[in-house]
């Protein structure tokens, strides 16, 4: 089944904080059940949600000057109650170890997990102009048969693009765009006059 785009959300992390991340996803995953890793995911997803609402919280789990007390009642108070006993006990490790920090990353990698166990792959879309509903449909389906996954589109705005699309799949650029098309035509007319000059 097709999916529409997700919120567009910033993908630029530290490696070091993405090794680290992955210790825990990989930690989680080795202990649950197909069941409890969707429950999880959905948990995940809501949360990174939430931290862009709590005006400040990351900015206070990641001062070092808070103790390691401090930031374990921070977590009892904000989350007991409100989620699973899974998501509780991951947060209070990372509260205990000073790593509420990786908190975000931590759910950016989990779902990319589950988006891979699933057959879906986030693709990143660039278009000159907004694309309709419908637009989308009909891109996730081409981009579904080609890739043999389901596509979770994002898609982004760019006039400077003039016309046609950037796609990006994992670490794959498809850049179909006019602005693209064009400069490689400069460079190969600005090649050829090189070449016939004496």
């Amino acid at each position: 089944m097709q999916q529409l785009p997700r919120s567009s959300r910033e993908h630029v992390m530290d490696p070091s904080r993405l090794s680290l991340a992955d210790v825990y996803v990989e930690g989680l995953i080795s202990q649950l059940d197909a069941d409890e890793i969707d429950q999880l995911d959905r948990e995940l997803d809501e949360l990174e949600t939430l931290l862009e609402h709590i005006e400040g919280f990351e900015e206070l789990v990641a001062v070092s000057l808070i103790s390691a007390r401090e930031r374990r009642e921070l977590v009892e108070r904000v989350f007991q109650g409100r989620c699973s006993l899974t998501l509780l006990a991951l947060l209070r490790i990372l509260a205990r170890h000073n790593r509420l920090v990786l908190l975000r990353t931590i759910c950016r990698r989990f779902h990319k997990f589950h988006e891979r166990t699933h057959g879906r792959v986030d693709v990143f879309v660039t278009s000159p102009v907004e694309m309709s509903p419908p637009e989308q449909e009909a891109l996730a389906r081409k981009l579904g048969q080609s890739l043999q996954l389901d596509p979770v589109l994002t898609v982004k705005v760019d006039p400077a693009l003039l016309g046609g699309l950037i796609v990006r799949v994992g670490d794959r650029l498809f850049d179909a765009s006019l602005a693209t098309q064009l400069r490689r035509l400069r460079r190969r007319i600005a090649s050829r006059v090189s070449d016939q000059q004496p």
